[in-house]
Parts: structure tokens; sequence; C-alpha cells
């Protein structure tokens, strides 16, 4: 592996940012050294929450290419705390 790629596979991340209208998050990787944060990360799946803990894969096992997968189970309603953190 070169040092742009971390392998493949999946890591947690914490959703810090929703763009609906891109169809993108930014999202918080702890796993990353550095609590390593990525922004405009298109996503797939269930409209996220600010918070919401999901899933990012990387393309190719190359850390500057992730997407995220998000299944909210109902977590993406809309609240208080998040209410105006959504643009789209």
């Amino acid at each position: 592996m070169t040092s742009s790629t971390i392998g493949y596979g999946f890591s947690r991340a914490s959703v810090t940012k929703v763009s609906l209208g891109a169809g993108t998050v930014s999202v918080k990787i702890p796993a990353l050294n550095g609590n390593v944060t990525f922004d405009n990360v298109p996503f797939y799946g269930d409209n996220p929450s600010v918070n919401d803990d999901i899933v990012v894969g990387y393309l190719e096992g190359l850390k500057a290419t992730p997407i995220a997968i998000s299944i909210a189970g109902g977590s993406s309603l809309e609240t208080s705390a998040v209410k105006g953190d959504i643009e789209g």
C-alpha cells in the first residue's frame, strides 16, 4: 500500500454536515489518525442527519475517494438539534 491507500473495507464515521441538494455529507472518521474530516462525500441510502453514525468505504482503497452509506432506520427525522444544519 502507498501512503494514499488505507486498504479495502469500511470505517465508522460521524456526520458533521448534510447537503441534501448536492447529495453529500461531511464526516469525521475517528479510525484514521487525527480524527480526519472529509467534506463533500457522496452518500447513498437514507438521508442522514448531523451526528448520525454511518459507514464510509473507500473506492479502490484510496482515502481520497470516500463514499458514505446511510441506513438511518428513522434517525434521519428532523429534530431541533439539527434544524438549520441541513442544506438543500
